[in-house]
């Protein structure tokens, strides 16, 4: 089945960046007739590839990897955005974002007053919180950031012909660790599940200090996701 009109698929990692985007589902002379259609697959490659397919089969004019990230180059603080120009994984494959689209966001970026950094990403099959894990992975590749689901979205958009981009806020910076009570706690469906965290935490009380620092770096994300809605994507929302 199809969709009545063309629409662009946005995919999130998590439920909280998914509301980020609450503003584009309202009548809004800024961003229709674009229709967009958000889901969120719980930090989880596979669970975006099929996301991405039920949009494209549904009529999706393009895709839209949407999100929190880890910080893989140094100089790379909480809050600050990352535009994908390419996508790597593990497996070695590239992707490539559509260029027209990224760059059409990055200059309403920079008249807006936004920094956006045009930088390759890394879709990873796990939590990436480790010093040295990120700095291995920066060396091997020269991604800047790396997130969970991107490379799904990039994978379905190429084998379905669909133009896509990657837009993404800084959480944890590279020289930040992630706790493993932390990575316990997302939900299938991309919720947060804080059962699991308070147990890992009860076993580890060594991690509430950096879970309370993953706290304020994610919000930091989240509030520039938020105002890259409001400033960059209502009006682009569709490729160019």
């Amino acid at each position: 089945m199809t969709s009545d009109a063309p629409f662009t698929g946005i995919v999130c990692g998590l439920k909280s960046e998914a509301r980020c985007l609450a503003p584009l589902s309202r009548p809004s002379a800024s961003h229709n007739p674009a229709q967009v259609k958000v889901a969120a697959s719980g930090a989880n490659a596979s669970r975006a590839r099929d996301i991405s397919k039920v949009f494209g089969v549904s009529g999706a004019a393009g895709l839209i990897s949407f999100g929190v990230s880890g910080g893989l180059m140094g100089r790379l603080r909480p809050g600050d955005l990352v535009i994908a120009s390419t996508i790597t994984d593990a497996s070695g494959a590239l992707y490539e974002t559509d260029p027209v689209w990224s760059k059409s966001i990055a200059a309403r970026a920079k008249a807006c007053g936004l920094t956006l950094h045009p930088a390759p990403l890394y879709g990873a099959a796990h939590v990436i919180g480790a010093r040295q894990e990120k700095h291995s992975i920066y060396e091997k590749t020269g991604a800047w950031a790396v997130d969970m689901e991107s490379h799904g979205v990039a994978e379905t958009a190429c084998a379905l012909g669909l133009p896509f981009i990657a837009l993404r806020a800084i959480a944890d910076p590279a020289e930040r660790i992630i706790p493993p009570s932390a990575a316990r706690g997302v939900a299938p469906d991309g919720g947060i599940r804080p059962l699991p965290v308070l147990t890992g935490l009860a076993r580890r009380p060594g991690d509430l200090r950096p879970l309370l620092q993953l706290r304020a770096d994610s919000q930091a994300a989240l509030n520039a996701l938020s105002r890259c809605v409001r400033e960059l994507l209502g009006g682009l929302l569709r490729p160019l």
